[in-house]
């Protein structure tokens, strides 16, 4: 093992999560990886404005379902959500 002469601690493993490939597919993670190691403007670069929209995209729908879609069924009425009323 090597000595590290820096002040800063060393790093961590990275911990897996459970829900960290259903939340983050694949293949956003290794966009983010290309993003981190050639910052903005080469990834731009690289990949173009059209990935960057394909990935908003995708993220406004993901959303869009969980946060206005769902809660406007459940509060419509037309998925069951049981209330206080539905104790044992």
């Amino acid at each position: 093992m090597t000595q590290n002469n820096s002040n800063r601690p060393a790093p961590k493993p990275k911990a897996k999560r459970f829900l960290h490939g259903f939340l983050v597919p694949r293949f956003i993670a290794n966009e983010v990886a290309t993003w981190r190691e050639l910052g903005l403007g080469g990834y731009i670069r690289k990949r173009g404005f059209r990935f960057l929209a394909a990935v908003f995209i995708f993220y406004l729908v993901r959303d869009g379902t969980l946060y206005v879609i769902i809660p406007y069924l459940v509060v419509s009425g037309l998925i069951g959500c049981p209330g206080p009323e539905a104790g044992p």
